[in-house]
């Protein structure tokens, strides 16, 4: 488990994580309930993680796709190539 503080001045608390990823201009992270919390660049809604339970995450340039509870991949922020529809 990571321990960490995730954004400015503590805005997402300290939680356990278990998986902290970056992509282009911002970071994601997984946290141990299966929360994901992201922070950066949001032009396009790639740091707007959906409230859902999930297993593992990997942010895209303008977009993210995370694994849920389930196995069903989601993914959300920029479609204009099918990047977010899997």
């Amino acid at each position: 488990m990571l321990r960490c503080c995730v954004g400015h001045r503590d805005s997402y608390g300290r939680d356990s994580y278990r998986k902290v990823s970056v992509g282009w201009l911002r970071g994601c992270a997984l946290t141990a309930a299966g929360a994901i919390r992201c922070w950066g660049m949001n032009s396009d809604g790639q740091s707007d993680a959906p409230a859902r339970t999930f297993v593992d995450l990997t942010p895209g340039s303008l977009h993210s796709c995370a694994v849920e509870t389930s196995g069903e991949v989601t993914c959300w922020g920029q479609n204009n190539h099918g990047q977010s529809a899997p």
